[in-house]
């Protein structure tokens, strides 16, 4: 099966979010997964027209900027090719570096609070050594920091 669009998965094996992408198979693993028929077809990708130099010539030899907003900004170059597993894991670091910093600094300046995400209270209970036993959820995560 195709995707006809972007569907976010949770890989089983180790819990990370997968993005599956527009016009990929879906994965053996996530088939079982990804449940709405929208999203999902039998046919094979549609292969891109081909641009042929007339196309090419004609589009850029417009001049007239009568009704084109000129700002002198180019566009970000779009980049199609996929990430590499460690560049993703090195986002995912850097991310994590990121909220550990935070949660040392609110760790210092005020309690735990339902403001908190779920990952703040968790860096804060293993910064601070506070066994959560079963609490899976924020709100029993509190309960326990709270006592």
């Amino acid at each position: 099966m195709r995707l006809t669009a972007n569907v976010i998965v949770r890989r089983p094996s180790d819990s990370t979010l997968v993005v599956l992408a527009a016009g990929e198979d879906v994965p053996d693993w996530a088939a079982d997964m990804v449940t709405n028929p929208s999203v999902l077809t039998d046919l094979p990708p549609a292969e891109a027209p081909e641009v042929t130099e007339e196309v090419k010539e004609s589009d850029a030899g417009d001049d007239d900027d009568s009704d084109t907003d000129d700002t002198g900004d180019t566009p970000a170059e779009v980049v199609t090719e996929k990430a590499s597993a460690e560049e993703i894991e090195a986002t995912e670091e850097s991310d994590d570096d990121s909220a550990t910093e935070e949660t040392e600094a609110a760790a210092e300046t005020e309690a735990p609070s339902n403001e908190w995400t779920l990952r703040q209270l968790r860096e804060y209970a293993q910064a601070n050594d506070i066994d959560l036993g079963e609490a899976r959820v924020k709100a029993d995560i509190l309960e326990v920091l709270n006592q």
